[in-house]
């Protein structure tokens, strides 16, 4: 991997913020997408000392109405599209199952699962309209906690 146009949702931080990383070191123009604009921003210039093509892009993925336009604006920044990392994921806040609230089940669900499949709706629209020859990736990735289910526990992802 040299080079490249790169989208990352949950770029601000953790997993996603070393991602960004290497593909930043790697000589690729990233836009970053997460829901924390102080970490977003605080992000954009931590990656701005390595190289100056970094966006930060401000996302809810819990709501359909604002996935598309950061999406449309990572790529009118970025030129085209050649990777996307769908990495954004929330907790359960130490709730256990019979003290969940049907609410915040729905909240984790439209992150970490609709969240996903709307960027990937928008990001495979552009890569496969390109028609380019070099290859593209849309990927998602995954984390749990937890790997093992118990009464008084909520699982991370299911």
């Amino acid at each position: 991997m040299v080079g490249g146009k790169v989208f990352i949702t949950g770029g601000a931080s953790g997993i996603g913020f070393a991602i960004a990383r290497k593909f930043v070191l790697a000589g690729a123009t990233v836009a970053i997408a997460d829901l924390d604009e102080t970490t977003g921003i605080a992000a954009q210039r931590e990656l701005e000392s390595v190289s100056s093509t970094v966006r930060f892009l401000p996302v809810d993925l819990s709501s359909p109405n604002s996935v598309v336009a950061p999406v449309a604006a990572a790529i009118e920044e970025l030129g085209a599209l050649d990777y996307a990392i769908n990495n954004a994921g929330i907790a359960f806040s130490g709730s256990t199952m019979a003290d969940t609230e049907f609410e915040q089940w729905r909240r984790v669900m439209a992150v970490n699962l609709d969240g996903v499949i709307l960027c990937m709706r928008e990001e495979l629209k552009v890569m496969q309209a390109r028609g380019s020859p070099r290859s593209s990736c849309c990927a998602f990735t995954a984390s749990c906690r937890r790997t093992f289910f118990a009464i008084d526990i909520v699982p991370f992802f299911i």
